[in-house]
């Protein structure tokens, strides 16, 4: 009998400079094992490489590859004043700073807070142009971060440590 492996979508940063990556499998260990060998994507050769976010509950692999799709393409513009929305309703001072890590994680917070689900894309959704549909459940685990409990997750995600 085959079994069938969840879809994760998970951000690995590396212990030898402050890159970060994003990326999709349904064997995170097989994977991470690519990643800190010759055998992981180009970008990630020559470093070894450490999960630090892990996000599952998707229905499948589109699911989760449009969500890797949207949270990277949030990294090529990035802006404050993008928070003023979430800041001025949760009552926090999100901003963006030179840590990646820190950068990828609030492209994470914004991106959740600003999608709507069309059949099995995420697609942002800043101006609620479209009707509000959200996953089921997100399952986001943030590893050696506690920090990222205080921040505005919406209410479809449970977030871990």
């Amino acid at each position: 009998m085959i079994s069938i492996k969840p879809w994760i979508c998970y951000m690995i940063t590396s212990l030898d400079s402050n890159k970060t990556y994003i990326g999709s499998t349904n064997d995170q260990y097989k994977r991470l094992k690519n990643h800190n060998s010759s055998k992981g994507a180009k970008y990630t050769k020559g470093q070894i490489w450490i999960p630090i976010v892990l996000i599952s509950g998707f229905k499948n692999k589109y699911e989760c590859l449009s969500f890797e799709a949207g949270w990277k393409k949030l990294a090529k513009k990035r802006s404050n004043k993008r928070f003023d929305i979430i800041n001025n309703f949760a009552n926090n001072k999100l901003e963006y700073l030179s840590d990646t890590k820190w950068n990828r994680i609030m492209d994470l917070v914004y991106f959740v807070n600003h999608f709507t689900m069309i059949g099995t894309h995420f697609k942002m959704n800043n101006l609620w142009k479209y009707p509000i549909n959200s996953p089921d459940k997100l399952f986001i685990e943030i590893i050696w971060q506690d920090w990222v409990n205080e921040l505005p997750w919406p209410y479809f995600c449970e977030i871990s440590f």
